[in-house]
């Protein structure tokens, strides 16, 4: 089981405009690059799809967006779980909480440790690109 919660800082004055972008559905590729392409559709409150990873792999994918918080829902694939992305007034979050299916499990070490740097790295992309365009 990989579980984690990695958060980017930001500005209070721009959590609107990271908002904006962290919960926006068709942007997700743009700064999540393990996800390379997203075909969902919206079926009432949450939208429902297939997701093809960066590495040779897809799978089925719901998400769910309330308040504050983003939810994908790996239903399967090379993984089963969840994702939340989460913002409050200073901080973006992503908590991972995925098992990982055969043969991904015999990786699940590093593979944990690069889904980490990845949200890592997705966050800052998102907070940077709202400063960058401040």
């Amino acid at each position: 089981m990989i579980r984690f919660t990695v958060c980017k800082d930001f500005p209070s004055h721009i959590k609107n405009q990271v908002w904006q972008i962290a919960s926006d559905v068709k942007r997700m590729t743009e700064f999540w690059r393990g996800i390379k392409e997203l075909n969902v559709v919206k079926n009432g409150d949450f939208y429902e799809g297939s997701v093809h990873f960066a590495f040779p792999a897809s799978g089925k994918i719901r998400i769910e967006i309330e308040n504050s918080l983003v939810r994908l829902v790996y239903l399967s694939g090379p993984m089963k779980g969840t994702q939340e992305i989460s913002i409050n007034e200073t901080k973006l979050c992503s908590n991972w909480n995925v098992k990982l299916n055969f043969p991904y499990l015999l990786f699940e070490r590093w593979i944990r440790d690069h889904f980490e740097q990845g949200a890592r790295n997705a966050l800052k992309r998102i907070v940077d690109s709202v400063q960058d365009s401040s």
